[in-house]
């Protein structure tokens, strides 16, 4: 077996077929699809123990959708990948694979305007401000006073809050950060052009988890 099959299923002892020479998703001779499939079978169920390994389990199906040997093999790598999003082990390490773009991740993006807009829309629930990215959150204190009322802007001047605690403040219950930043950007701007311009300004980094019917 090549070093990167046996790397991926250490922990397993899953084969003691070695190959001498080459890797074994690489060849292509009607011999090693039976070896393929058997490797696939006996991953399909296993619990990595490391995010890295199920990532490049992950690498390897994809690689494989896209260069089957044949029709079985085909079959066998897209099952698993259907159902990969409700693997154990990757909601285990979900938060470790963010912005790997395996189904079921959260997705960390700096999205456009256009786009943050279309998800605040559809699953604001499920979209935050990653503020751990965040570079220069204190750029938000510069739209803060125009998102309440005016006799509200007084507070600003009274208490001390960071960006996140501001925002935490100002948003409702329901709301997560990111859906009402989005919210009053629209309310603030009725030119999409200007809303735009400011969203592309402020830089926001954002994390969609992930939720029923969400985009993976």
């Amino acid at each position: 077996m090549s070093a990167y099959f046996k790397i991926l299923s250490a922990n397993y002892d899953l084969h003691q077929t070695a190959y001498s020479t080459g890797n074994l998703r690489n060849l292509r001779d009607s011999g090693s699809v039976g070896e393929k499939l058997l490797l696939l079978k006996s991953l399909r169920n296993a619990r990595f123990s490391a995010a890295d390994q199920l990532h490049r389990f992950h690498n390897l199906l994809t690689f494989l959708r896209a260069y089957p040997n044949n029709g079985a093999l085909l079959q066998e790598v897209e099952s698993i990948l259907n159902g990969f999003s409700e693997r154990a082990d990757l909601r285990h390490f979900s938060d470790e694979l963010a912005g790997s773009g395996i189904a079921g991740c959260p997705i960390d993006y700096r999205f456009f305007y256009p786009m943050a807009d279309w998800l605040a829309r559809h699953w604001a629930e499920f979209l935050h401000i990653d503020w751990q990215e965040f570079e220069d959150p204190e750029c938000l204190m510069e739209i803060m006073p125009l998102m309440v009322t005016y006799s509200e802007n007084s507070q600003f001047d009274d208490f001390d809050f960071t960006p996140k605690q501001w925002l935490h403040r100002l948003k409702s219950e329901h709301e997560t950060d990111a859906g009402f930043l989005i919210k009053r950007i629209k309310t603030l701007y009725k030119s999409r052009i200007e809303r735009e311009a400011l969203h592309d300004k402020l830089n926001i980094p954002f994390r969609l988890l992930l939720g029923r019917n969400t985009p993976r």
